[in-house]
């Protein structure tokens, strides 16, 4: 069954255009294989790796916000998952920078083997738009 409205889905009284994706990857924070998953402060799992930056623009004629949402694609996943999401107040003909961060257990998935966090090598899939099935802007990064 398909639904009638997607995950994300909202109505508003305006439209908005996506710009000016950009992914900067922090390379002060190194993504590792294996982390230990039995310590019980795991700061390093909330380490930024990576920043996501897009521009938001209302092109339409009456001022309402827009919810940008970020979806990431884990390599060898079957499905993106949603990591982070903005609500941004605009007026007509107005834009706003809107940034979203990735942390390192954001990129990582947990084995069930191992009984540890993971962080897959390949390319990670970044989308950001306004609904799982509405995507406005995509890139990828590498670890």
């Amino acid at each position: 069954m398909t639904p009638r409205y997607e995950f994300g889905y909202g109505l508003t009284y305006s439209n908005f255009s996506y710009s000016d994706f950009s992914i900067d990857l922090n390379t002060n924070v190194t993504a590792q294989s294996g982390l230990n998953a039995n310590a019980t402060a795991q700061s390093d799992l909330f380490d930024t790796v990576a920043t996501v930056s897009i521009r938001v623009a209302n092109t339409g004629n009456y001022s309402t916000a827009e919810v940008s949402q970020l979806y990431l694609q884990i390599p060898g996943a079957s499905t993106r998952a949603l990591r982070g999401f903005t609500k941004t107040a605009l007026a007509p003909d107005a834009s706003q920078p809107v940034t979203f961060g990735l942390r390192k257990k954001d990129i990582s998935e947990w084995d069930v083997v191992l009984q540890q966090w993971v962080q897959p090598k390949g390319t990670y899939q970044v989308m950001v738009g306004a609904s799982v099935l509405d995507v406005k802007l995509q890139g990828t990064f590498s670890l």
